[in-house]
């Protein structure tokens, strides 16, 4: 089953409509998600902040889900998708 969840922006900042957001990502995920971050849209001199940010945002709202991260690639970017459980 494909879950499709859109937000207007702004889901780096904590906030309670931000934690609705990601709680509605984790909800009907496995206990041990796999997660792709994707950022090909910024700024490459981003990057780390973003993964800081969104990382930060899922791990405060995870329970107790075992979450793991990937950053996406866009060389392996069709095999990165396969693998992950949810992509953000």
């Amino acid at each position: 089953m494909t879950k499709y969840i859109l937000h207007g922006g702004n889901a780096q900042e904590p906030c309670a409509e931000n934690d609705k957001f990601f709680k509605e990502i984790l909800k009907t995920s496995t206990n041990n998600p796999k997660i792709l971050l994707v950022h090909f849209a910024s700024r490459p001199e981003r990057d780390v902040i973003n993964k800081e940010k969104d990382i930060a945002q899922f791990e405060r709202v995870r329970g107790d889900k075992a979450l793991e991260f990937e950053v996406s690639d866009k060389a392996i970017f069709i095999e990165q998708i396969k693998r992950n459980d949810i992509i953000i």
